[in-house]
């Protein structure tokens, strides 16, 4: 008799590596989804019956050195909204970076990181480093992605005017970037200069995170659309990321965007200690109905979180996929309907009726959360 770890039967498989929404059940047998076998029986069968059933998870955009910042989440809260893999945005620079490395390595679900350019990184919500070039430390950073590059993805930068007051720090950085061969994240959230001259000298694989922010120049120009060179930036492979933060997402620019059909690559939390569970982000499932009741397509706004992740963590066709082979990471998503309302960092908000609700998180094959209303059969 074929016998697996896990079976999740009835749900509607929504796979966006593959673009298929197929009602089905899934198997999955020493840490990998495997092809289903008839008759297979296993140690978990569950019943989906009425949910979602979607890869793991990803965050792209979170805090969450719990040991070397006061902004940063435990990672141990991660499961329970449905993330299998989170990818640390620069919290730890290039002085830190080894003692978040030490919690990676024990870390209840996948970590990846980006290092951020200054020494200390993102130590506390109080202050923060001074972005000078001179106090960047490139033979550090030399040795952290030979080292380290499976674990850390690229380079970290603050283009905000809290810390910069012109684009200087931020062109070396990417001459830096350049050399290394690595990415560079950029925080674009009330720049020194337009968000256009941050956008045109993005190169492929960058990152423009908080792309949906309103506070100071952002991506829509004087007539409210969406200004060219952020087109032209996508167009040759920037890649756009609405992680939402505590002051990251406007509901005018989102809404303006998505008219023009000028949707996110990467929707993520940019997850801190002050919204954790709590507006206007409370967790990604959360963020995700928003996108929903946007107007988005389950299977668009399943892509920001599962597969494009993925591929920007380098690990497509391994997690972000249902495929047989990958691993088993999977989230089972319950839509409810009920009234909710959506904030977004400037004071406005919107009602919805679609809801997603987080009712198991299974990572490496292991359930890692479970919901008490997560049938068994």
């Amino acid at each position: 008799m074929n016998t697996c770890d896990m079976i999740i039967k009835n749900g509607m498989l929504v796979d966006p590596a593959t673009g298929r929404e197929t009602l089905g059940e899934l198997h999955i047998r020493d840490g990998l989804i495997v092809e289903p076998a008839e008759g297979a029986t296993a140690k978990y069968m569950l019943d989906a019956a009425g949910m979602y059933v979607l890869p793991g998870l990803i965050d792209f955009h979170a805090h969450v050195y719990r040991g070397g910042s006061d902004l940063s989440v435990d990672p141990a809260t991660m499961p329970a909204q449905g993330v299998a893999t989170v990818v640390d945005a620069g919290t730890a620079g290039t002085g830190t970076m080894p003692g978040l490395l030490a919690e990676m390595a024990s870390a209840p679900l996948r970590m990846k990181t980006f290092v951020n350019i200054t020494p200390t990184g993102l130590a506390t919500f109080r202050t923060h480093e001074p972005i000078r070039p001179e106090i960047f430390d490139v033979p550090r950073l030399r040795g952290l992605f030979r080292e380290h590059a499976d674990q850390i993805l690229g380079i970290k930068f603050m283009a905000g005017r809290e810390r910069i007051d012109n684009l200087a720090p931020l062109d070396i950085t990417l001459d830096i970037a350049s050399e290394l061969g690595v990415p560079v994240v950029v925080h674009c959230t009330n720049p020194p200069t337009g968000a256009g001259e941050i956008a045109r000298r993005l190169r492929k694989g960058d990152v423009f995170a908080h792309c949906f922010h309103g506070k100071g120049p952002n991506i829509l120009g004087e007539d409210g659309r969406v200004l060219p060179e952020v087109r032209k930036a996508r167009e040759r492979g920037v890649i756009m990321d609405a992680s939402n933060g505590s002051a990251h997402f406007s509901f005018r620019v989102a809404e303006a965007a998505l008219r023009e059909g000028f949707l996110p690559d990467v929707i993520a939390t940019d997850l801190t200690m002050i919204t954790l569970f709590a507006e206007p982000v409370h967790s990604l499932p959360h963020l995700m109905s928003k996108y929903l009741n946007m107007g988005l397509s389950l299977m668009d706004v399943a892509r920001c979180c599962t597969s494009t992740p993925a591929a920007l963590c380098r690990m497509e066709g391994r997690i972000g996929t249902l495929r047989p082979g990958a691993f088993a990471d999977v989230t089972v998503l319950r839509e409810t309907e009920r009234r909710t309302v959506f904030y977004d960092t400037d004071g406005d908000s919107r009602v919805g009726e679609r809801c997603l609700i987080p009712h198991l998180t299974v990572i490496r094959g292991i359930p890692a959360f479970r919901s008490p209303d997560m049938p068994s059969l």
